[in-house]
């Protein structure tokens, strides 16, 4: 299971919240539900990796899906497999949406 911290912000009628999520040895299929404190209805996402890590060896990226709330980490070949071990792999998240 990912662990979460948050910070949030808010600039006029938008808010944001910034969320760093770490992975562990068993990634799930579908992706990581990343665990908002502050905005109920994320309307939109980015992600950046930053950790140099890799999934098994193999060069990664990743996304976020505003619903269900999850990042989804790719290798070259489509999604990870389930159980890749991440370990190495931490994705800061922006999300944001309307206060």
């Amino acid at each position: 299971m990912a662990s979460t911290a948050a910070v949030s912000y808010s600039v006029g009628n938008l808010k944001m919240e910034v969320v760093d999520v770490t992975f562990d040895s068993s990634y799930p299929t579908s992706g990581e539900t990343a665990t908002l404190v502050h905005i109920n209805n994320p309307v939109f996402g980015i992600c950046s990796i930053t950790s140099l890590g890799t999934a098994d060896g193999a060069a990664i990226s990743a996304k976020y899906v505003p619903c269900p709330g999850k990042v989804i980490v790719y290798a070259t070949t489509g999604e990870v497999a389930n159980a890749t071990d991440c370990t190495d792999l931490l994705v800061r998240v922006a999300v944001g949406g309307p206060c």
